[in-house]
């Protein structure tokens, strides 16, 4: 047990090390402007609230705040500061312990050996306490981007992204082509794959099946052999085998911009796919004593098996534009979404331009519960894990104190992240707000079965006269960091 004095001294500890190395900055998050819908649309499959009254506190946090004080606590913190920039994007943990952070940097994370390219992927690999094992930089001679990774079942790394140039002794089909990388545990390569068509092709995400066959989903702004009926951006997803050997790809989409960018495998192989669309949910606008249709962007899940073929579609959304960012399963096959909403769900009021929001899905795509959460401004889920008990562990940003949502640590202001813990009801365990002066970008939670909890993503600071703000190369603002923190679960 820890002693009184002993735990006040940490916490006094901790909280002068923010303030050192506190750096003030503005938002620099640059959001779709969208359009006002004062009218519903019609939807195919409407969700649910939860029939369960809605608690007008949390009663975790009323009732036990000395708990709440520990869980959720931060043990450590790891950001990578030095004269490049540093943006992690994805991460994950092996079942040995593990952890791989992947992501994109200006430039050299490995001196003394040669750089590829103007922007590199790269592929850190760290300890428990966040010390670096070993990092390996790779691309094209031209810009590359790593957005997502996965640990398969053989402890070998699979990385998906985009580039600009030729990886694969291919040649580029046109702007950003997608690509897959192979890496086993130690960061050796194993293989590479480029992929795209005439136009952007851009690879959001990456899963695993149990026999390690791997899927890429993404936007695709190409044309070629979609059908008739798709235009702009539409989903793709492709299905490769454990060498690297596509499979089969599919395209999702409508005459409107369509983005598929996250991925979920459950126990059983089956992929579900989330994607924000404009093709789908029309809305009827007033205009000038009139009334014009206008789609909104709206949610739709779709469950497929592991031939591609569509076992069902669920689609649902707000009076305004929704965009979801994140897909997970539990494993009951539950579907866990997060994101963003500038409307209503049923049973709750938006607090600002758009509200944070999680949903729940049973394994046939009928609603269980909805959770919506913000302030005045722009507030998001980019990111959800889950335990093995089935409780959701959702990262994202606040657009204001977190006095505002309930939680136990009043004082962070916009450009902060948070980690926000969730039982399997959708109800509030704890919260935890990451307050270092910096401008905080959550990009990925990390769950693991020993009871491990990270949150990754990087950090923005724009002013070289605040302590902790110059970079060491000189005077000018330190470069953007990666970062990683470990929190008591």
């Amino acid at each position: 047990m820890i002693k009184p004095f002993n735990f006040l001294l940490f916490v006094l500890v901790l909280v002068l090390t923010f303030l050192i190395i506190g750096c003030s900055s503005g938002k620099s998050k640059t959001y779709m402007e969208f359009p006002s819908n004062p009218m519903p649309p019609t939807f195919t499959n409407i969700p649910k609230v939860d029939p369960r009254p809605t608690p007008t506190t949390t009663p975790s946090l009323e009732l036990d705040k000395g708990a709440a004080e520990v869980l959720g606590s931060e043990l450590w913190q790891k950001r990578f500061v030095s004269i490049q920039s540093e943006f992690i994007l994805g991460g994950a943990i092996s079942p040995n312990g593990e952890i791989y952070l992947t992501g994109w940097t200006d430039g050299n994370l490995t001196p003394g050996e040669d750089i590829p390219g103007l922007m590199d992927a790269f592929l850190r690999k760290i300890d428990l306490e966040g010390r670096t094992l070993w990092v390996t930089q790779f691309g094209s001679q031209n810009s590359d981007d790593a957005s997502a990774l996965i640990v398969d079942h053989d402890e070998n790394v699979l990385v998906t992204g985009k580039s600009r140039g030729e990886i694969a002794k291919a040649e580029n089909q046109g702007g950003w082509d997608a690509f897959l990388y192979k890496f086993d545990s130690d960061g050796n390569e194993i293989f590479r794959v480029q992929f795209g068509e005439d136009e952007d092709e851009l690879a959001k995400d990456v899963a695993v099946d149990s026999e390690n066959n791997i899927y890429v989903v993404g936007r695709s702004e190409s044309v070629v052999d979609k059908g008739i009926g798709f235009g702009g951006w539409d989903g793709f997803v492709t299905k490769f085998d454990t060498n690297g050997n596509e499979i089969w790809s599919k395209y999702f989409g409508g005459i409107e911009d369509d983005f598929l960018d996250a991925v979920s495998i459950d126990t059983e192989d089956n992929i579900f796919l989330s994607l924000t669309k404009r093709s789908i949910l029309p809305t009827r606008v007033p205009v000038e004593n009139d009334f014009v249709t206008e789609n909104v962007s709206g949610i739709e899940v779709i469950k497929i098996d592991k031939f591609g073929k569509e076992i069902w579609t669920s689609v649902f959304g707000t009076n305004s534009d929704d965009e979801v960012m994140t897909i997970e399963t539990d494993l009951k096959g539950n579907i866990l979404l997060g994101g963003l909403t500038r409307g209503t769900f049923e049973g709750f009021v938006n607090q600002g331009r758009s509200d944070a929001f999680l949903v729940k899905l049973d394994s046939e795509g009928s609603t269980l519960w909805v959770n919506q959460f913000g302030y005045i401004g722009d507030d998001y889920v980019s990111s959800i894990g889950i335990d093995i008990e089935g409780n959701i562990y959702a990262g994202g940003k606040p657009s204001g104190p977190f006095e505002h949502y309930e939680g136990i640590q009043p004082g962070l202001h916009p450009g902060d992240a948070f980690i926000r813990k969730f039982d399997s009801f959708g109800e509030t365990l704890w919260i935890h707000g990451y307050d270092s002066g910096w401008d905080d970008f959550p990009s990925k939670v990390i769950v693991s079965e020993e009871g491990g909890l990270y949150i990754t993503g990087f950090a923005i600071c724009i002013d070289p006269t605040i302590a902790g703000g110059e970079s060491p190369g000189g005077s000018d603002p330190q470069p953007p960091v990666g970062w990683i923190s470990s929190v008591l679960r």
